[in-house]
């Protein structure tokens, strides 16, 4: 394998190492290392940085921006999803609700609306390893 490389590295030569130039966001150009790296290291602060922390403050900022959900799109919701999996932290199989009918659908699709209504997901979806007893 050594000689592999040692050929390449003869083939074409030693690599180089280069750096292009960007623009800031004022428009400037930076082609120095140091400002390239410290571009990137601000950008990627911006965005990594700028997330809700929890999976329900995103819930909260996301969920309620749309239309609200219908009775329809819940069963298809159900329809649509893979069966024979393993049940999550709460231990309920899909196919409960499959089976269980259009009443525990209403009785779900009420709880749905009144998350919708209210825009607070209950504390208790938050760690669905939860439990109390």
């Amino acid at each position: 394998m050594r000689r592999f490389y040692a050929a390449t590295k003869e083939i074409f030569g030693p690599t180089r190492s280069s750096v292009g130039s960007l623009k800031n966001a004022d428009g400037s150009l930076i082609s120095d290392t140091q400002g390239i790296l410290d571009l990137w290291k601000s950008h990627f602060e911006s965005v990594l940085n700028n997330h809700p922390c929890t999976i329900i403050d995103l819930l909260r900022n996301t969920l309620f921006a749309i239309a609200q959900p219908s009775l329809q799109e819940l069963n298809n919701a159900i329809k649509y999803m893979k069966t024979g999996k393993a049940p999550g932290p709460d231990n309920i199989l899909l196919e409960f609700f499959l089976h269980a009918g259009q009443k525990l659908k209403k009785h779900l699709m009420q709880l749905l609306l009144k998350i919708w209504e209210t825009k607070t997901v209950p504390s208790d979806f938050g760690d669905a390893n939860r439990h109390t007893r």
